[in-house]
């Protein structure tokens, strides 16, 4: 492979945190192809243009980002989520909803799958729940908001379910607006912008998952910590599997 493309590799890791070790060079190789803005070279001269550069970077980043995810996606890391439960501890606190941060949120399936379960446990009232859901992605959040989805992205939702927020959009499955009325999207670098995101109080419950696995070592320390930190004093952080395996391994606990 060639110094560009390692050196793009490089000002992807230091601007996002997505670690591209040697075997996933040729996806970085595709992503700059898909941008169809000249070589690896020619990429590399770009980001240093003060006109443009910091956009460059920001569409190769959102290339090379993960976005494949689909609704309920292990499922019972979120089921496990006592709504009410954390509304009292909230009263508690003098606060009147329960406050959630879906970090890393892609496409907007997990984020619209919390609204869902969050309706569930209200179910027939309207759940006093707001949901923050951030991605490093513009192209991802873009599709979050429209809320359509392919049949294989709710293929996991049971069909009750699926028959009570999902509506029918062309070929598409649309969200219906009762979900989608408890979920404001929003742009957010996890490993570059303050945590917890500006103007934002403690939250209830953070969820970060499948995304721990992307960084280095370091960036997953600093990114749990500050996690820990945005959440209140009886908040839940939510990790997947791999994502707990690589905190506990970084941060010294088994």
């Amino acid at each position: 492979m060639s110094d560009a493309l390692v050196q793009l590799a490089q000002r992807v890791h230091s601007a996002s945190g997505i670690e591209i070790d040697a075997t996933r060079l040729t996806a970085l190789r595709s992503a700059v192809q898909r941008l169809d803005a000249g070589t690896a070279s020619e990429v590399l001269r770009g980001l240093d243009e003060p006109r443009c550069g910091a956009e460059l970077l920001l569409a190769l980043i959102d290339e090379v980002a993960v976005k494949e995810t689909f609704f309920l996606r292990n499922a019972e890391e979120l089921t496990r989520l006592d709504w009410r439960s954390m509304l009292a501890e909230a009263r508690v606190r003098g606060e009147d909803r329960v406050r959630v941060w879906c970090t890393a949120c892609a496409t907007g399936d997990e984020a619209y799958s919390l609204a869902i379960l969050a309706r569930e446990a209200y179910w027939p009232l309207d759940p006093p729940v707001e949901i923050l859901a951030t991605d490093i992605s513009p192209s991802a959040l873009t599709r979050a908001r429209a809320g359509s989805y392919r049949e294989r992205s709710v293929a996991h939702v049971p069909a009750e379910l699926r028959a009570r927020w999902f509506e029918r959009d062309g070929g598409m499955m649309r969200v219906r607006e009762p979900v989608r009325s408890l979920v404001r999207f929003a742009h957010h670098n996890l490993v570059r912008d303050p945590i917890p995101p500006l103007g934002e109080s403690t939250f209830d419950v953070i969820t970060c998952r499948n995304v721990l696995i992307y960084f280095a070592a370091d960036e997953v320390a600093s990114t749990v910590r500050g996690l820990r930190t945005a959440l209140s004093p009886t908040g839940r952080l939510v990790l997947g599997a791999a994502d707990r395996l690589s905190g506990a391994r970084v941060l010294g606990r088994e």
